[in-house]
């Protein structure tokens, strides 16, 4: 079995500032703009230290309870990448990374527990045609969707955070801005950014 990465001194550096920071705001006024952004280069190891710093963040006995949305770019599998890593490196801790490509995925748990770590297509899930989103994950039907999921967080008390991958590729357009809005009228959240290059 191979073991986890040991953090390099930099790295161990970045995940207590980013444990902190998590740490100070969450429970926070959700009216407010509540902002993290890990600006590290490519290849520095942003998905390990991230993974270690919600780990520690979880793990702190005086935090109030919170769920993970992981939002991952690119057309093809790389959120599927991502949580094959993010698995890898938070096996044994409290959290634990489930994807969610589909409406059933949400259907087989609606009501996430805290530590849960959701990894998503986000360049997926904000298509919309008609001024409608057109992912089945977010459409009304009769079943649970990506929005009641997220009510269910609310209503059980829990914070989120949102972690941006790569937050710089279309973060700012209008398609995102409109979704992230929306996830924020369900369940306000603590918006962190990685990136090499933050537009924020």
């Amino acid at each position: 079995m191979t073991a986890k990465p040991e953090l390099k001194q930099y790295q161990e550096k970045a995940r207590d500032e980013i444990t902190r920071a998590v740490l100070s705001i969450l429970g926070r006024d959700e009216s407010n703009d509540r902002l993290i952004v890990f600006k590290a280069p490519t290849g520095s190891g942003k998905t390990v230290t991230m993974a270690y710093a919600l780990s520690h963040a979880h793990a702190h006995p005086n935090r109030k309870e919170f769920v993970v949305l992981w939002l991952s770019p690119g057309k093809g599998g790389l959120h599927q990448q991502s949580a094959r890593a993010l698995r890898f490196f938070l096996e044994g801790t409290s959290m634990n990374v489930r994807v969610l490509d589909s409406r059933s995925d949400i259907e087989a748990n609606p009501f996430p527990n805290s530590g849960s770590v959701m990894v998503v297509n986000w360049e997926k899930l904000f298509r919309h045609e008609d001024g409608e989103f057109t992912n089945v994950m977010l459409r009304d039907g009769e079943t649970a969707n990506f929005f009641t999921m997220l009510q269910n967080v609310t209503e059980s008390g829990m914070d989120m955070v949102v972690v941006i991958d790569e937050s710089h590729i279309n973060l700012d357009g209008p398609k995102t801005v409109r979704l992230m809005d929306e996830i924020r009228t369900h369940r306000p959240f603590i918006q962190l950014e990685m990136t090499a290059t933050p537009s924020t």
